[in-house]
């Protein structure tokens, strides 16, 4: 528990601590301390006094120096930074490490420095990681999809290329209408167009009898060839 980022507090907040190039932050949240009464001023501040306890000893547990910046949760009134103040104060009487505490600015930001002795506790026990150099994160050449909703934070990189399922390209889209109907009716619009006339029809009837009589006189001679 000693190397965990997060440290839980007996009342239910929370240390985050996080180790960067430059220096150390620490960021103090309330978690699951709500407090009692209903007065958030007061509940904030029981909460930094806690946090302010479990700050140093953890800065002397793990061994962490160099400069410091502490995050505590905004407090409205004067008295209770410096409440705050103090009680950090007190605790690193405690501390033989040389250290220096400025004073708790507007944003709740409390600036410290501690003389480094050692490698400290982390860099001991631990190496960068092969995957990210120790940075923290993978860092892929496309785009990823945000975190999913099934609770493991797990993200799934993008597709690239066609989509699944899809018709390729230039093919009829389903229920599209096509240019064949549209021939079919053309047509039939012509043919509706010019009616066959009852002229018309008897003409091509006569027209088919003489040709019927014409192939059977060739197909029964000339008398007149056969006397010769």
């Amino acid at each position: 528990k000693a190397l965990d980022r997060k440290v839980w507090l007996p009342s239910g907040g929370s240390l985050v601590i996080d180790h960067t190039e430059a220096m150390t932050v620490i960021d103090v949240n309330t978690g699951k301390f709500t407090g009692q009464g209903g007065n958030l001023e007061e509940t904030v501040t029981r909460n930094n006094l806690e946090a302010a306890e479990e700050i140093v000893r953890q800065l002397r547990l793990r061994d962490i120096g160099g400069i410091i910046v502490v995050d505590f949760i905004d407090m409205v009134l004067e008295s209770n930074r410096d409440l705050v103040l103090r009680r950090l104060l007190e605790c690193l009487g405690r501390d033989r490490t040389k250290h220096q505490v400025a004073e708790v600015t507007s944003l709740g930001l409390v600036q410290m420095t501690r003389k480094r002795i050692g490698q400290g506790l982390l860099d001991t026990f631990s190496e960068p990681c092969d995957c990210c150099n120790g940075r923290g994160v993978k860092v892929h050449l496309e785009p990823v999809d945000p975190p999913s909703g099934d609770g493991n934070g797990s993200r799934r990189r993008r597709p690239t290329g066609p989509i699944p399922g899809a018709p390729p390209a230039g093919a009829p889209v389903p229920g599209a209408p096509s240019a064949e109907p549209a021939d079919n009716e053309d047509s039939a619009e012509t043919s509706a167009e010019s009616p066959q006339t009852p002229d018309s029809a008897a003409d091509d009837s006569s027209m088919t009898d003489d040709a019927a009589e014409r192939a059977a006189e060739t197909a029964a001679g000339d008398p007149g060839d056969e006397v010769d």
